[in-house]
């Protein structure tokens, strides 16, 4: 049941005391508590949760802004005597979240922010008139919420009745300019904490573009979209966002029978894709090209896949991709199935990055054309395309051929435009089907340490098939297969003993 405790709002379910990290989560400039309701229900049945109302627009006029929400959450968690907390947030209280993380890093666990500002939204300060009518409330609601549905009478009258008082109009405006002013671009690649990005693909507020800009500046980040969605998924898809919220907070901090929070391995040591019994047969079982395979790869491992020509690489390849599924077995991603997500094409398009032996290059198009492709699945405009699919080929070393067709390159540097490509959606995990076959050994070389520079520099994931001894070489890890079974499962512990 929802109780009410001065100015911080709790849900209790008859769980026993209080333990770290404390789950709390923050609502928007025009939200309230409640708008977590169902999220923070669901959470409670295993993590211990705080759902604060803050006090957006009845502080002070000359104090509004977010430095006073930052420390009000923090005299909030003095109060209750927490020590860590994992904080999320929508919209203005995903801001608030992470400024407390950079103001107090030791203090917060993780970061779970749901269409945040921080680094940019249209909001709804924009055009406000002196006397807005409720119908120019239901227009701007629109630009919030993907379900129109989800506009009552009294979520409009709520607003009218802030937006009807001149002092509060006054109130949202410089909250509006404290949050532009509070700009954390140039701050955000201090972070280390773990984060989460969720956000809605039809976001009109913050656009979702904006969780890749996030993850630019967060490597470590996680991002999940969901479809036909607004600005605050919290709202209109809670048990979506609460699962996804669960399977983070999982994955990071198991949750002994005691009550008792423990970390989980640090970032980088998480388990990102794993398989569970994978079997995969042709021709009716007559060919069993995967006979059982049991493995999980970390996030910012470099993993080779090695074996004779037949014996399931590719194979498996491919299922861990998404390309095809397994006869017997499961692919994990994070921890869920990959057989439960509704469409893998688009998971596939903002996941997974693919590196082919034969380039796959569409021939008419150049490189920087080539580069875009995958890109078509994001929400960018023609520019931002063009500018990010540059930047790529010139990472890559190739800014001075990226308007040549692939005709007019050499080997090497085809290979390097389908790496720039599989880059394009700036993927979690990047798996290269023996990049290196059909190149001379010049090249094979340059790869090689371009695929090393990525995984280093980015922190990639990085999976690898391979008959190169040069690329296993420098692999973190090694699995042999035979058979259509894995053999051996080799790191770089192993083969220095």
């Amino acid at each position: 049941r929802l109780q009410q405790d001065s100015q911080i709002q709790r849900l209790e379910q008859g769980q026993e005391a209080t333990t770290e990290p404390v789950v709390m989560l923050l609502h928007g400039m025009f939200g309230a508590a409640h708008n977590w309701r169902v999220c923070a229900s669901r959470l409670e049945r295993r993590w211990s949760v705080r759902v604060p109302e803050m006090p957006v627009l009845d502080m002070p006029r000359e104090e509004t802004g977010v430095p006073a929400l930052v420390d009000h959450i923090r005299d909030l968690l003095d109060r209750e005597g927490i020590s860590r907390v994992v904080m999320g947030g929508n919209s203005l209280g995903g801001h608030v979240a992470l400024a407390l993380a950079l103001k107090y890093p030791k203090r917060v666990a993780a970061l779970m922010l749901i269409g945040s500002s921080g680094l940019f939204d249209r909001g709804f300060n924009r055009g406000v008139p002196r006397r807005p009518t409720r119908e120019w409330i239901r227009n701007k609601m629109r630009e919030v919420f993907f379900e129109e549905s989800n506009i009552t009478e009294d979520l409009v009258s709520e607003v009218h009745g802030t937006l009807s008082d001149p002092a509060r109009i006054r109130k949202v405006l410089r909250m509006a300019e404290s949050a532009k002013r509070d700009n954390l671009r140039e701050a955000l690649p201090r972070l280390r904490c773990p984060v989460l990005l969720i956000w809605g693909a039809e976001d009109q507020i913050t656009p979702f573009s904006m969780a890749y800009e996030f993850k630019n500046c967060l490597p470590q980040a996680e991002i999940a979209i969901i479809d036909q969605c607004g600005h605050s998924p919290n709202i209109e898809r809670p048990a979506e966002v609460s699962g996804i919220m669960e399977q983070f907070l999982a994955s990071h901090f198991v949750r002994a029978r005691n009550g008792a929070n423990v970390a989980a391995a640090e970032p980088g040591g998480r388990v990102l894709v794993e398989a569970r019994g994978l079997r995969r047969a042709f021709d009716g079982g007559n060919v069993q090209a995967l006979r059982g395979a049991d493995f999980a790869i970390q996030e910012g491992e470099l993993v080779a896949v090695v074996g004779p020509s037949g014996c399931g690489k590719s194979t498996l390849l491919q299922l861990l991709g998404a390309l095809d599924q397994p006869t017997e077995g499961n692919v994990l991603f994070r921890g869920r199935p990959l057989a439960s997500i509704r469409d893998l094409p688009a998971f596939r398009a903002r996941t997974i990055g693919f590196i082919f032996q034969s380039f796959h290059l569409l021939p008419t198009l150049t490189a920087v054309e080539n580069v875009q492709m995958p890109m078509f699945e994001m929400p960018w405009p023609s520019q931002e395309r063009r500018r990010r699919a540059e930047d790529l080929l010139k990472a890559v070393g190739l800014e001075d051929r990226k308007n040549h067709l692939p005709a007019k390159l050499s080997g090497g540097e085809r290979q390097r435009v389908a790496i720039a490509r599989s880059l394009a959606n700036e993927p979690d995990l990047l798996l290269a089907d023996e990049p290196t076959g059909n190149l001379d050994s010049k090249s094979a070389a340059g790869v090689l340490d371009l695929l090393q520079r990525i995984h280093e520099q980015r922190g990639m994931t990085v999976i690898v098939v391979t008959h190169d001894p040069n690329v296993a070489g420098v692999a973190d890890r090694i699995l042999r297969m035979l058979d259509g079974r894995i053999v051996a499962d080799t790191g770089l512990r192993d083969q220095a003993t």
